[in-house]
């Protein structure tokens, strides 16, 4: 691009001045010719200085989805020559939607000088993010040419979902709450519990040893330890087809719902389909529901089986105090078949339950 412009330049400087020449305005001829000089000049100049300007990309998570992903390119200019108009662009590409934006950013970097350029990724869709330096350039004054920096990178971020403010869903999160204050205190919930006494078996801790008894009854007995019951809140995502917009939603409504848990100190489980088999993880603070988010959202999405079938073939609803089993559609089939299990809500997410039109409706688009 640069020989291109290069060359047009040349051919347009020598035909006004040898038109000039003939003319008899020398002087003219001269400041043409002078122009054109310091035209080159200045490309040559800005080519060997882009020969010495590196980048680096970083990024950087926020856990409100609507502050976006930062993104943050660090440029380094180790050149005697200042850059005094560069160009770059990054591309961010949702995995799980497939939408892609790029955003452009200028900059300008003094000689053995180092500097951070800021951009915001920000976005309606949440998810997994692949962010790509595509393109850093140092251009001419003019901007006609520009030479390209060494610098080709990428990330992956995460873009969580909007939270929103709760309706209803608090006053079920006290009730629950003064239950499992309750609950916690009731025997064979506490792990000090002992079951009974059995023989001692090889990798048994000695610490389990009741030694007075094992004396009493010449050999070594262990204490083994009740199995509290899991009686906390599970939460279920499952994303049943539907557009891109009620899938993000049901990311939004989980997300939201199980910040309200932690806002009142109480831990639950959530679980999501994965290939075919469900997973599982335990919410004890933010840290913990972000950590699990990264790999929700990472998973791509599977409609072959509704999470409600795997969780019944793993016998695992009767384990469970309460279940939410939050969807973006299920048929009433399916549904009534979740509420017999009796300790099962189910929230499905819809324009009318979103919108609020919806009687059972527990949020509000709200950004909190």
């Amino acid at each position: 691009m640069a020989k291109a412009v290069f060359a047009v330049s040349a051919l347009i400087t020598l035909f006004i001045a040898f038109a000039a020449v003939l003319t008899g305005n020398v002087p003219a001829a001269v400041l043409v010719i002078l122009l054109f000089l310091i035209f080159v000049f200045g490309i040559i100049l800005n080519i060997i200085a882009a020969k010495k300007v590196s980048a680096e990309l970083d990024t950087v998570e926020s856990s409100n989805g609507g502050e976006g992903i930062e993104v943050s390119v660090r440029l380094r200019n180790d050149s005697i020559l200042p850059v005094f108009r560069g160009q770059l662009k990054i591309s961010a590409e949702n995995i799980n939607f497939g939408f892609r934006t790029v955003s452009k950013e200028s900059f300008s970097i003094r000689p053995k000088e180092t500097r951070t350029v800021t951009m915001h990724v920000r976005s309606n869709y949440c998810g997994q993010y692949r962010i790509e330096l595509q393109d850093v350039k140092c251009v001419d004054l003019w901007g006609l040419t520009g030479k390209r920096v060494k610098a080709h990178a990428e990330s992956l971020a995460c873009m969580f979902p909007q939270r929103y403010a709760v309706g209803k869903v608090s006053e079920a999160v006290k009730q629950n709450y003064e239950k499992e204050k309750k609950f916690a205190g009731r025997k064979s919930n506490i792990l000090s519990d002992i079951l009974q006494y059995r023989e001692y078996q090889k990798g048994d801790s000695l610490k389990n040893v009741n030694w007075k008894l094992s004396v009493k009854h010449d050999q070594l007995l262990v204490r083994e330890f009740d199995t509290p019951i899991d009686n906390q809140l599970m939460v279920i995502l499952d994303i049943n087809g539907g557009d891109a917009e009620h899938q993000n939603m049901t990311y939004e409504v989980m997300f939201s719902i199980c910040l309200e848990y932690l806002r009142y100190n109480i831990s639950h489980q959530i679980c999501w389909p994965d290939g075919g088999r469900l997973e599982s993880g335990h919410v004890e603070n933010t840290d913990d529901l972000l950590r699990h988010m990264r790999v929700i959202l990472s998973t791509p999405i599977d409609t072959a089986m509704p999470a409600m079938g795997m969780f019944e073939v793993q016998d695992r609803k009767e384990k469970y105090a309460k279940i939410l089993y939050i969807t973006n559609g299920v048929n009433s089939a399916i549904e009534h078949r979740i509420m017999t299990w009796g300790n099962a809500e189910v929230i499905t997410v819809n324009d009318k339950y979103f919108s609020g039109e919806d009687p059972a409706s527990e949020l509000k688009r709200l950004a909190v």
